[in-house]
């Protein structure tokens, strides 16, 4: 069955990131880049409209661009 991700970019940084402020404004306009780390909320859906997995309501998840850490797909619908 065909899944589909809905992504909530929460913040980038050129490091990891470790402070819980609001990131700046450049910070929140810039686009994503190779190397970047990123937090992010997904939701995963099937095309029925089924949740098969979603970070909402926890933590959003940390990935680096370009270090393969999630599954093909994730990473370029966040560089867009």
């Amino acid at each position: 069955m065909e899944r589909i991700f809905i992504l909530a970019l929460c913040s980038v940084s050129r490091k990891k990131l470790e402070s819980r402020g609001a990131p700046s404004e450049e910070k929140r306009m810039r686009k994503v880049a190779d190397g970047d780390f990123v937090k992010v909320h997904y939701t995963g859906k099937f095309r029925d409209g089924e949740v098969f997995d979603s970070s909402i309501g926890c933590q959003p998840i940390e990935v680096q661009i370009g270090a393969h850490q999630v599954i093909a797909g994730f990473e370029d619908a966040l560089m867009v």
